[in-house]
């Protein structure tokens, strides 16, 4: 029986702990570059047979889940610290700090569109 009390408990705190991320603010805000996403759905019959619905239901479920920004954080340093990966785009200097690609790529000219002489 006492299996049982601690297994339920572990389970509603499984549950309810992403929630309370939202009230408390364990983690800060990711910065970056967000894009506005228009979550509002109009229930009409044409939504529901196009799949708008089901697409706005799941993007509005993504971006405002309990424990996002931890749960992305522990994600990325998982994989960095144990299996050396980096996240697309990203580039380690010779003194450990971290930079993006295109910053390297705008340095040289790489992604210069105007006229070169």
């Amino acid at each position: 029986m006492k299996l049982y009390k601690s297994v339920f408990i572990l389970i509603l705190l499984v549950i309810i702990l992403p929630e309370n991320t939202k009230v408390f603010k364990f983690a800060n805000d990711l910065s970056g570059v967000v894009l506005p996403i228009n979550t509002d759905v109009n229930y009409t019959f044409e939504n529901y047979l196009s799949g708008d619905i089901q697409e706005k239901a799941k993007l509005n479920l993504k971006n405002k889940i309990g424990a996002r920004n931890l749960l992305i954080r522990s994600y990325n340093q998982i994989n960095y610290s144990f299996f050396k990966m980096l996240s697309s785009g990203i580039i380690v200097l010779n003194d450990g700090s971290f930079i993006k690609e295109n910053y390297i790529e705008s340095f040289y000219g790489a992604d210069y569109v105007g006229i070169l002489n």
